[in-house]
């Protein structure tokens, strides 16, 4: 059987909406994302077709990306990423992402990226990526060293945190989202996160600045809303309200350190200007 044939059968999609899914990089077969897509590629017996029917797609921001530039050198790129895009490919969108944007710009559209480490995609901040295969293979070495400092800001409901070490331990699952668990759960990993600084700027809102020692994904999140914290906007962990709109969260890497090539980089967003905050917010 063709791939045409198949997908004219009364079961399946029609061929013009399976050409656009798999244009989104929404189609799989036999677990691999499928590239050829021919009305007379042959399917043999025993073929499995995942289909993400609904692509989750996401708003590309009214600037440019060169707009965003921090620092740039032959090596890497340091952007001001903006909420609302992930950083790279999801399994159901192959565009609506961070490198992508970046290569619709003229300036990038005939330079290779590499994605060095990521940021959520409601949240915003200081963003690394790769223009060459050695600092990629480096800068992946700084982060297993933990010799990457990235400071965070977070909005969050309920009172200030006194500074110090929070400690959890987190279900290593691929799931969202993220459970705090027992230390002894199997395949429990440890989230470690260093409070610098936090101050109440309202009632019911207080601002931290977060060290973060161990990168697992969701960790700031999961670690504040655990003790009730919930960062402003973020409704996948209790937020009542989306304040800041769909896809952004009060959440910025607002700063890193590191040291390549004999040099130390030391990049700093300043004051956080948070726009679209109400002026009164409900209590926890």
């Amino acid at each position: 059987m063709t791939l045409s044939e198949y997908f004219s059968s009364p079961q399946t999609l029609l061929w013009p909406e399976a050409t656009e899914l798999n244009k989104m990089g929404a189609i799989y077969l036999n677990k691999s994302r499928m590239k050829a897509f021919e009305p007379d590629f042959l399917l043999n017996a025993g073929d499995y077709f995942r289909i993400h029917r609904e692509p989750r797609r996401y708003d590309l921001p009214s600037f440019t990306a060169t707009s965003r530039i921090i620092e740039e050198n032959a090596d890497f790129v340091v952007l001001n990423k903006p909420a609302g895009l992930p950083v790279h490919a999801t399994i159901d969108n192959l565009h609506d992402n961070i490198i992508e944007w970046l290569k619709s710009d003229s300036h990038f559209s005939e330079t290779p990226l590499f994605v060095t480490h990521r940021l959520d995609a409601v949240t915003e901040g200081l963003l690394v990526i790769a223009k060459t295969e050695s600092f990629l293979q480096g800068f992946n070495k700084l982060l297993i060293r933990r010799q990457v400092e990235k400071i965070y800001e977070a909005l969050h409901m309920g009172p200030k945190f006194p500074s110090g070490i929070l400690e959890d331990w987190m279900q290593k699952s691929p799931a969202v989202p993220k459970i705090v668990c027992a230390p002894d759960d199997p395949g429990a990993q440890l989230c470690q996160l260093e409070i610098l600084e936090s101050k109440t700027v309202s009632p019911h809102v207080a601002m931290a600045r977060i060290r973060l020692l161990t990168g697992r994904t969701h960790q700031i999140r999961v670690q504040l809303a655990a003790r009730g914290c919930i960062i402003l906007g973020d409704h996948l962990y209790g937020a009542q309200e989306k304040v800041l709109g769909k896809n952004r969260i009060a959440l910025r890497c607002s700063q890193l350190q590191f040291r390549w090539l004999n040099k130390e980089w030391d990049f700093n967003l300043g004051a956080w200007e948070v726009q679209g905050l109400p002026l009164k917010l409900p209590p926890l």
